[in-house]
């Protein structure tokens, strides 16, 4: 991912972060991505696909049912993706 400018965070207190939520689970994750935009998502998304990688969408970590957290690469969408900018009703 990097060819595209997006990093992957693995460093050691970054994956003990996100191995857990609001849950039991403790499942630690291969990396960690703070998406910037929906064409990051996109970008993340088609190359996890075509490696095979799982990927968990994260938000506030509040999940009591281990949601939040995954042995694959981690979405944080909480940090830069965090306001409802349209709502479509259909």
């Amino acid at each position: 991912l990097k060819e595209f400018g997006i990093t992957v965070d693995t460093s050691k207190r970054r994956l003990a972060e996100y191995s857990y939520d609001a849950s039991n689970y403790r499942i630690p994750p291969l990396g960690i991505v703070f998406p910037r935009s929906a064409q990051e998502i996109v970008m993340v998304m088609k190359v996890c696909h075509q490696h095979q990688i799982p990927v968990t969408s994260r938000g506030g970590g509040t999940s009591m049912a281990g949601n939040a957290v995954g042995r694959g690469l981690v979405l944080d969408l909480s940090r830069h993706l965090n306001k409802v900018l349209r709502i479509d009703l259909i």
